[in-house]
C-alpha cells in the first residue's frame, strides 16, 4: 500500500477540533537510515511526520522535536532533535485547501519515544505505535527472498501448471548429470524428479566419476528404466570434463544440464517443450526461475529470473541451472575445458548467446538447488577458483566479441563487475539542464569535455541530460560514458542517492497500469535489495529522465533527437529506443548524488505515466527485460505476484 497523504488521513482521519482550528500533525511512516554498517542491523531511523495547515490560517509555527531514550516509564536521557524540512505538498480536506509540510526527524534506535510539538498541535510516538511503524515499514521493503509465505505461493504455481495438457509429441530431450560421491538419498531423489516428469520422451545421461561408492550403485540398481544411461568412468574429471563425457553420450534434440543432487519439477520438461514446440525458430537456450530447498526439501529463497539480459548477465550467472541448449549447436562452439572448471554452464551460455539464436525464459520456477554442508548453495566461499573461473568465462567472451574490457570480483560471491575502455578520443557531451547543473557536475564536465573531441569517435554524440538536483563527478561521468559509447546502448542511468544517503533510484519499472515507478527506493544505499538488485547491472524499457547519458547519433536515427523536452518525452524516446532493439542502461557503478532533501511519501516518487494505451503498457510491464511477472509489478521491492 503507497504511503500518501491521502492514505495516513484515511488510517488517522483529523478530527473535528483540528478542522476546526485548521492545524494537525501525523506521523506519515519511517524508514531506516544509512548509517552505520549494514549488515550490523539498523542504528537510526528516519520519521517522516506531516504538519497540516489550512491555507486561511497564520503563518505556521515552528516544529520542534525531543528524543527519549531507555525503555522504562522514566527516561534515562532526552535529546533536542533537529527537523529537516523536504517538501510542502497541497491537500483537499473537506472541501478546504490545507498546506502540508513534511518534515523528517532522524532518531538512533536506542531512542523509544518522541515528543514533537507545533504550535497547539503535539504528537507522541513510543512503544507500540513506534514498533508498529517500523513493522510496516520492514512490510513495504520487503521482497520475494524472504517472504514466508512463498512456499504457499509455490504450492498455487503447482496447481496451475499441472492442470496443463502435456504435449503429446516433442524433441527428444537429453539430461546430462556428472555425479561424485553423491549421498544416496539426494541421488535418488534427483533421479525420481526425472522419471516422475509428465513428458516422457527424455533421457537421463548419469556419468559416475566414482564407480567404487557401492552405495551410489545400489541406488543405480534400483532402476531399470531403460532411459537412464550410467556412464562409469574410472577417473574424476571434475565437474567440466565429467559433463563433457556425458554430452557424448546424449543423442537429444536437446541437452539440459542437471546437478546430482537438485531436484526439478515434474512439468518441467513438458514446459520446455510447449515453448519449443510453440517456435517457429526454435529456440538455442532455454532456462527457468529456481530456488533453494534443504535436507528436507523445504523451499525457499526464490530466484525469479528475468528474460535474456545482456548486462546482467555480465554481472552475475543468473540463468544458471536448468540450462538447457539446443543440440546441434553444441557441436558449433567449443565445449568449456579446465580453465572455467566451476563456472562451465556460465562460459557455455555466453558461447551459445554469441550464435544469436533465440534465447527462451519460461518464469516458473522449475527447479530445486539443494542446500547443504557439501554445496554450493550452502557454503558459497569453498569454491574460490569457481568465482576467478567465471572471471575469465566473461573476458573470454568480451575477447571473442571484439571488446576490449576488465573483469574483477563483485561484493557479493559470484558477481563480477566489467569495464569498457571505449576508443580515444571520446566524444564531448551537451548537457540538457532545465536550470543550471550543480558545481561539481559543472566542475565534471569542464574536465571530461577538456580532453575530449569535437567530433568524438566516429558520429557517436553524447548528451547529458541531469536536473540542477543531480551530481555527478568526473570518474562517475566516465564510467557511463564508457557503457553509453558501446553497440546498442540508447542510454544509461546511474544510480542515484537521495541527500540522506537513501536510495533515490536504483532502476525502474512500467506497471500495467502505464505508472513508471522508482524500484528500490528508500532503501540505504547499503542495501542491495532483492537478491543485490541495486548493485547490478541491468537493461531496462526505461531509464531516469532526470538523471541519464544518451547516445544522440541513435536518437537521431530512430527520429527522435529532437523530441526530447522534458520527463514524459523522455520516457517515450526510452521506449521508442527499447521497441527498436536498443537497450537503456541501469548503471550502478556510477552514482549521482541528490543536493536537496525530497518527500518520503510515494505520491511524487513516480517518474510519469507510459504515453501509450493500456494494453501496450501492459505489453512494456511484463516483457521489461530487468522484470519477472513473478514480481507484483505495482510493487518497487520485488515482492511476489499474488
Amino acid at each position: 500500500m503507497p504511503i500518501t497523504i491521502s492514505s495516513v488521513l484515511a488510517k488517522e482521519p483529523l478530527t473535528e477540533t483540528e478542522i476546526k482550528n485548521g492545524t494537525a500533525l501525523r506521523l506519515a511512516r519511517c524508514a531506516r537510515s544509512a548509517e552505520g554498517e549494514f549488515s550490523e542491523g539498523p542504528r537510526s531511523y528516519y520519521w517522516d511526520v506531516l504538519r497540516f495547515q489550512a491555507n486561511e490560517q497564520p503563518s505556521p509555527s515552528k516544529l520542534t522535536c525531543l528524543a527519549f531514550r531507555g525503555e522504562g516509564r522514566l527516561p534515562t536521557g532526552i535529546r533536542k532533535v533537529t527537523p529537516t524540512k523536504l517538501a510542502t505538498h497541497e491537500a483537499r480536506i473537506d472541501s478546504a485547501s490545507w498546506s502540508v509540510d513534511e518534515y523528517s526527524l532522524l532518531l538512533s534506535t536506542n531512542e523509544h519515544r518522541m515528543f514533537v510539538k507545533c504550535g497547539k498541535d503535539s504528537l507522541i510516538i513510543g512503544g507500540g505505535r513506534q514498533a508498529a511503524a517500523i513493522r510496516e515499514y520492514g512490510e513495504i521493503i520487503s521482497n520475494a527472498s524472504v517472504d514466508e509465505n512463498y512456499p504457499a505461493w509455490l504450492q498455487k504455481r503447482r496447481e496451475a501448471l499441472s492442470s496443463k495438457s502435456t504435449p503429446s509429441e516433442g524433441p527428444l530431450m537429453s539430461i546430462v548429470t556428472p555425479a561424485y560421491k553423491t549421498p544416496p538419498a539426494f541421488l535418488r531423489k534427483m533421479i525420481d524428479s526425472i522419471i516422475s516428469q509428465s513428458y516422457g520422451n527424455w533421457e537421463l545421461v548419469i556419468v559416475n566419476a566414482s564407480p567404487d561408492d557401492e552405495d551410489m550403485q545400489r541406488v543405480f540398481n534400483e532402476y531399470a528404466d531403460r532411459r537412464i544411461k550410467v556412464i562409469e568412468t574410472p577417473e574424476n574429471l571434475g565437474i567440466t570434463g565429467n559433463t563433457n563425457l556425458g554430452l557424448a553420450h546424449c543423442t537429444g534434440d536437446y541437452v539440459s544440464f542437471y546437478d546430482h543432487d537438485d531436484t526439478v519439477e515434474p512439468y518441467a520438461l513438458a514446459e520446455y517443450v510447449r515453448r519449443i514446440n510453440g517456435s517457429d525458430v526454435k529456440p538455442g537456450l532455454l532456462y527457468c526461475d529456481e530456488d533453494n530447498i534443504d535436507e528436507n526439501d523445504v523451499p525457499s529463497l526464490p530466484l525469479l529470473k528475468p528474460d535474456y539480459n545482456e548486462d546482467f548477465l555480465l554481472s552475475n550467472n543468473y540463468i544458471i541451472h536448468w540450462l538447457t541448449v539446443r543440440h546441434d549447436l553444441l557441436k558449433k562452439i567449443e565445449l568449456s575445458g579446465k580453465d572455467v572448471e566451476g563456472a562451465q554452464d556460465y562460459d557455455m551460455t555466453f558461447k551459445i548467446a554469441e550464435l544469436n539464436q533465440p534465447i527462451v525464459h519460461i518464469p516458473e520456477v522449475l527447479y530445486h538447488w539443494r542446500i547443504h554442508s557439501g554445496s554450493t548453495a550452502g557454503n558459497p566461499a569453498q569454491k574460490s577458483y569457481a568465482q576467478d573461473a567465471g572471471a575469465k568465462a566473461i573476458r573470454d567472451h568480451l575477447s571473442r566479441l571484439g571488446m576490449e574490457g576488465e573483469v574483477a570480483r563483485g561484493k557479493a560471491f559470484f558477481t563480477y563487475v566489467a569495464s569498457f575502455k571505449p576508443s580515444s578520443p571520446l566524444p564531448k557531451i551537451n548537457v540538457f539542464c532545465d536550470g543550471t547543473p550543480a558545481d561539481i557536475t559543472q566542475t565534471a564536465l569542464r574536465a571530461y569535455n577538456d580532453t575530449a573531441a569535437a567530433d568524438g569517435i566516429g558520429s557517436k554524440r553524447l548528451s547529458l541530460f541531469i536536473t540542477p538536483d543531480h551530481c555527478l563527478d568526473l570518474d562517475d561521468l566516465l564510467t557511463l560514458a564508457q557503457h553509453a559509447l558501446r553497440n546498442g546502448v540508447f542510454s544509461v542511468s546511474p544510480r542515484v542517492i537521495r541527500a540522506d544517503g537513501l536510495f533515490d533510484y536504483a532502476n525502474s519499472i512500467i506497471a500495467p497500469d502505464g505508472t513508471v515507478t522508482k524500484l528500490l527506493t528508500l532503501l540505504p544505499s547499503q542495501d542491495g535489495g532483492y537478491v543485490g538488485r541495486s548493485e547490478r547491472p541491468m537493461d531496462a524499457v526505461v531509464g531516469n529522465p532526470e538523471c541519464c547519458l544518451v547516445r544522440m547519433d541513435v536518437a537521431a536515427d530512430l527520429g527522435i533527437e529532437h523530441g526530447i523536452s522534458d520527463n514524459k518525452s523522455m520516457l517515450d524516446a526510452f521506449m521508442t529506443a527499447w521497441s527498436a532493439g536498443k537497450r537503456n542502461l541501469y548503471m550502478p557503478y556510477a552514482t549521482a548524488h541528490l543536493s536537496t532533501p525530497r518527500t518520503l511519501l510515494d505520491e511524487e516518487r513516480r517518474l510519469g505515466a507510459h504515453p501509450y494505451a493500456s494494453s501496450a503498457s501492459q505489453e512494456h510491464a511484463f516483457r521489461d527485460p530487468s522484470y519477472n511477472p513473478a514480481f507484483n509489478l505495482y510493487d518497487a521491492y520485488y515482492k511476489l505476484n499474488r
